[in-house]
């Protein structure tokens, strides 16, 4: 490995190394560093800047050292969700256990690769109790981890790897070429009407609260956390409107009110229907004759959803979600809808109905102007797209057009389309 010096100015000097070429771009690759001081320091730095550049690191050390710093320093700064802190730390107890004694030095893309192979083959549960000190190697009886799975742990190790680098440990990341597999985009299952209806009859029989929550649910689309955030504060009778301004998460401590939302576009005030705001009107007069009955008093800004008589403590979304499967297991209905499948049922609902792109992502918070929800859903706008292709049909239709448009015709038989011209062969 070659190193160069060069006087920049009186008493400064760049040092330069010589990586050599990138196997990929096949560019020739330099590290480069300021040095103040006389000539003889100068080259004696350089010497120190080579043979600490030939390793490809400037700080020894453990992957298990660095992602504790990282994970102790990014949870703060980056100003994570409670959520995200929890999952990440779950990641890192449960599923790192065989990269956290490798050192730095020694941390290669073929490295991590094996490692995603085998998360893959056999990381996922085994029936052992997970725990971090009993995680360095995984369970040779393990599951299969998913890889959506994999790839959220690859998330964490990146990150990890590219802090490394910020801070001049590593020269470049080698999760940045690897390979935690490929994600299919998982199968969206909006909840259909039938269902939705049947799970509202059910709800108003058995769990009045339920109901409320998932009536709203079905009519504004929201996140479960957003709606367990709700407070009657949010709700404006005059105006019939619902403001979704904070999200409850869990994180290690438990269920934490959160007044960042997911995305800019997730804060938003949408319209309410008569017949909503009167279940609402209902629900509010049910909790105050509760707390009434128990001698105490509904605050104002009461949570619309809580166990507690004064309200003062929220549902956790996870709660929710096991109330809601508890009422689908009850009524018979497909184990493949989840709380989630009312928000689906909202987006493919109003697509179908023909509602403007950006007002649907409005309406549910998606951000992009729409992208999301396009990339998403875009699937359930078929049906749209037929009506579309029908209607530019019927306008360039001819008055001596003999077509059929009988459904069922069959590709190969001798037919000609209207609105194909004919073109010299």
């Amino acid at each position: 490995m070659r190193g160069h010096l060069r006087e920049r100015g009186k008493g400064t000097w760049e040092l330069r190394v010589y990586l050599g070429r990138d196997p990929v771009t096949r560019r020739d690759r330099y590290r480069t560093k300021t040095f103040k001081g006389g000539k003889r320091a100068a080259q004696e730095a350089l010497a120190g800047f080579v043979a600490q550049s030939g390793t490809g690191v400037s700080s020894e050390g453990t992957f298990g050292a660095l992602v504790e710093r990282w994970f102790t320093t990014a949870s703060v700064s980056k100003d994570w969700s409670p959520k995200t802190i929890l999952e990440t730390r779950r990641i890192i107890d449960t599923k790192l256990g065989p990269l956290l004694p490798v050192s730095l030095d020694k941390l290669r893309t073929s490295v991590l690769d094996t490692y995603y192979a085998t998360l893959r083959a056999r990381g996922g549960r085994c029936g052992h109790v997970p725990s971090r000190e009993h995680s360095a190697e995984l369970c040779d009886k393990g599951a299969p981890l998913s890889a959506a799975t994999v790839r959220r742990i690859h998330v964490v190790v990146h990150a990890a790897l590219e802090q490394a680098v910020a801070w001049e440990w590593l020269l470049f990341n080698p999760a940045a070429k690897a390979s935690p597999g490929k994600v299919e985009q998982p199968e969206v299952v909006p909840a259909a009407v039938p269902d939705v209806l049947a799970l509202l009859d059910a709800a108003e029989r058995d769990n009045p609260d339920l109901a409320v929550f998932l009536i709203l649910a079905a009519v504004t689309g929201a996140r479960r956390g957003e709606l367990c955030a709700l407070r009657w504060t949010d709700i404006v009778t005059e105006g019939r409107t619902v403001t979704f301004s904070r999200v409850i998460s869990i994180g290690p401590d438990g269920p934490v009110e959160r007044r960042k939302p997911k995305t800019r576009s997730s804060r938003r005030t949408l319209s309410l229907d008569a017949a909503t705001m009167a279940v609402l009107s209902a629900h509010h007069s049910r909790c105050q004759e509760r707390a009434l009955a128990c001698g105490v008093s509904l605050p104002g800004d009461a949570y619309l959803f809580s166990s507690g008589l004064d309200a003062s403590q929220p549902w956790r979304p996870d709660s929710a979600s096991r109330r809601f499967r508890q009422l689908r297991d009850s009524i018979g209905l497909d184990p493949a809808i989840h709380l989630h499948s009312l928000r689906h049922f909202v987006v493919t609902t109003l697509l179908g109905a023909g509602v403007a792109l950006p007002q649907v992502a409005g309406r549910v918070g998606h951000g992009g102007g729409g992208h999301t929800t396009l990339s998403v859903y875009s699937h359930f706008q078929q049906a749209r797209d037929q009506e579309v292709a029908d209607l530019l049909g019927r306008i360039l239709e001819r008055p001596d057009d003999d077509r059929q448009g009988e459904a069922g015709t069959q590709i190969g038989e001798e037919q000609h389309s209207p609105l194909l011209l004919s073109s010299p062969a």
